[in-house]
């Protein structure tokens, strides 16, 4: 092909016909090409960087990198460009947005949270005005406390939690799985220890955080969405039973379902409206496809915010358990 010569190992290229400075750009990105600015020789100006794939790293890795949200490194990406995010439910492969501005997944909807749960998930509230002190050890691996009256629980609430918000001594607050449970006392899944000091237990009408679920900064942006799937089991009776998901304080789902042993709710939106601090959703108490007055937020998205699902029962020695939860973002 005329113009162009091969090169063997071992050859040399003859010196150029040339002579003096090459002037380039002032600075560059690491891997950026280099072209010819016009015919003289002697221009250099930046051709970007080739298409490339930066690998495997998590969101806060690429975040901290050259090629982060905004970056210069990410504008000179070519449009194919890619990374594998792990860390996440599953590794996730993401590229350039259009204007190669910001990250977004390659195909749409991508899971940031899913797991399925079998234990620490429940809530199962006491009577009221109940003050509990700690026990004696109970010799059995576990620790025990007792009630001050009529607690109101049975052997129906074993394996559920009761959450505990304060120790007087060096307990730590959170959900605590009943493994016994008679007229004046319980036993906690947790070693025994006599500095924990007394608990305080939250009774009945409490709403109780099940997982706080902190969303990553600078994932999301103006346009994006979040779709929340979450699976319940309930106390089967006529009793009010809460299934609860909040972002901030709004309530996106808040559902009383009562004489049903489960309640699955599918693929809620939480929508991001022109800006990442203005949310609208599905109204909270119906199906996620049903109408009704929006449910809405100013969460700032751009920075690390958290998804709760709660739980909350109004009658002694039933239960509400979240067995399930998927949260998934399109960027």
């Amino acid at each position: 092909m005329s113009g162009v010569e091969t090169i063997y190992p071992g050859a040399s290229l003859a010196a150029g016909g040339g002579s003096g400075d090459v002037v380039g750009p002032a600075s560059s990105i690491d891997g950026e090409l280099v072209l010819f600015d016009g015919t003289t020789g002697a221009l250099l100006k930046g051709g970007g960087v080739p298409s490339v794939y930066l690998g495997a790293m998590t969101w806060a890795e690429l975040q901290a990198s050259e090629y982060a949200n905004g970056s210069v490194g990410l504008a000179a990406l070519d449009a194919d460009a890619s990374v594998t995010i792990t860390g996440w439910a599953q590794p996730v492969v993401m590229v350039p947005n259009a204007d190669k501005t910001y990250w977004q997944g390659s195909n749409g909807f991508f899971p940031i949270y899913k797991a399925g749960l079998s234990s620490l998930n429940s809530v199962t509230g006491c009577n009221a005005a109940i003050t509990w002190t700690l026990a004696a050890d109970p010799s059995n691996g576990k620790t025990r406390i007792t009630a001050s009256g009529a607690h109101g629980w049975t052997s129906a609430v074993n394996g559920k939690c009761a959450d505990i918000t304060a120790w007087s001594g060096t307990g730590a607050a959170g959900l605590y799985e009943l493994t016994y449970v008679d007229g004046t006392n319980m036993d906690l899944s947790v070693t025994y220890n006599a500095g924990y000091g007394n608990p305080t237990v939250s009774p009945i009408n409490t709403e109780v955080v099940l997982r706080t679920l902190s969303m990553p900064a600078a994932l999301m942006q103006a346009q994006s969405q979040q779709r929340i799937t979450t699976v319940w089991r309930l106390t089967s009776s006529s009793n009010s039973h809460y299934c609860i998901v909040r972002m901030g304080a709004t309530a996106y789902l808040y559902v009383t379902p009562s004489s049903v042993t489960g309640y699955h709710d599918v693929e809620r939106l939480i929508s991001n409206i022109g800006s990442v601090s203005s949310q609208v959703g599905q109204k909270s108490d119906s199906s996620p496809s049903g109408g009704g007055a929006l449910a809405t937020s100013s969460i700032d998205t751009s920075a690390t915010f958290d998804i709760k699902p709660s739980g909350r029962t109004n009658t002694v020695n039933e239960y509400v358990e979240l067995l399930h939860y998927t949260i998934e973002v399109c960027v």
